[in-house]
């Protein structure tokens, strides 16, 4: 490396422009010998630390933040991606008391990292992670704790994983802060459904559709309550809302021909034109009724 006559601002900058390519032993030679020339230089560390954590070098990484925060405690940036390294070692406790300073120095800047998290967290989900996208959603929710949407995904991942209560906890906070968001009336009515409290899960049903009447899966879902509490008409009425707004609900069509069997008997040309045309989706598609939108972002 050719170091002479170049200062420590020089080489923080060529080590920074090195880590941009991905040529991380690079930049911290020149990190190294920036901090030799100024040990003072917060920024140093910080871009260092930034490095090493690239490496998957956390310990490190942690030691040259520590350094950053001590030179100047003021940089929410030091904070942040502290927080983020202990995130990556689960050290969770760790990372909220850094996130909360964070919060505090910079509110705004609090929110952009929450949004990452958010991403991140749909992201497990999306993959089936779900343990994963809670732990995401929680570092979320602590940054931006006034974002409707994060809660209201958590809960959509409490559910996913059984945990019905903790689900409707969410959803309850999501409703709070955003009451016309008809998503989360409708995802609480589902959890409410799966504990088998049916007149709750309808009233909740009841208000999505009256914030939002285009969506086929709420029909689907109040669908599902009616015929669960044994008022079949009513269950096929939603059905057919369901499929009228999106006639490739495969879910609705079998659960529509599923009434119509029971109740009228399979050589019934009404019930058998039903299951026919559900045996038919059967072949064609597995999509389930689609939302618009069911999880805001």
């Amino acid at each position: 490396m050719a170091w002479f006559g170049k200062s420590a601002k020089s080489l923080n900058a060529s080590g920074a422009a090195y880590a941009m390519k991905g040529k991380f032993d690079h930049a911290i030679a020149d990190f190294d010998e920036a901090m030799r020339l100024d040990p003072q230089y917060a920024d140093t560390f910080y871009n260092r630390g930034l490095a090493y954590a690239s490496k998957g070098q956390y310990d490190q990484a942690i030691a040259d933040f520590d350094e950053a925060i001590r030179l100047n405690p003021k940089d929410v940036d030091f904070f942040a991606a502290r927080g983020r390294v202990y995130a990556a070692k689960k050290q969770f406790d760790r990372t909220v008391a850094d996130f909360d300073v964070v919060v505090r120095l910079d509110p705004k800047e609090a929110a952009k990292i929450s949004a990452t998290f958010h991403d991140h967290s749909l992201a497990y989900a999306n993959k089936g992670e779900y343990d994963h996208a809670i732990i995401d959603h929680s570092l979320a929710i602590r940054l931006d704790p006034k974002n409707a949407a994060i809660f209201n995904n958590r809960g959509i991942a409490y559910a996913e994983t059984g945990e019905y209560d903790r689900a409707i906890v969410d959803y309850d906070e999501a409703i709070k802060l955003d009451p016309k968001d008809a998503s989360a009336y409708d995802n609480r009515g589902n959890a409410y459904k799966n504990k088998g409290q049916h007149d709750r899960a309808m009233r909740d049903f009841d208000k999505a559709i009256r914030l939002n009447p285009n969506n086929p899966r709420t029909f689907y879902n109040r669908g599902l309550a009616y015929k669960k509490n044994g008022d079949f008409n009513r269950a096929i009425a939603d059905y057919d809302e369901a499929i009228r707004l999106d006639p490739n609900c495969t879910q609705a069509i079998y659960s529509r021909a599923a009434i119509a069997s029971g109740r009228l008997g399979r050589r019934n040309r009404s019930a058998r034109s039903w299951l026919n045309y559900a045996c038919s989706w059967s072949c064609l598609s597995t999509r389930k009724c689609k939302a618009s939108p069911h999880i805001p972002q």
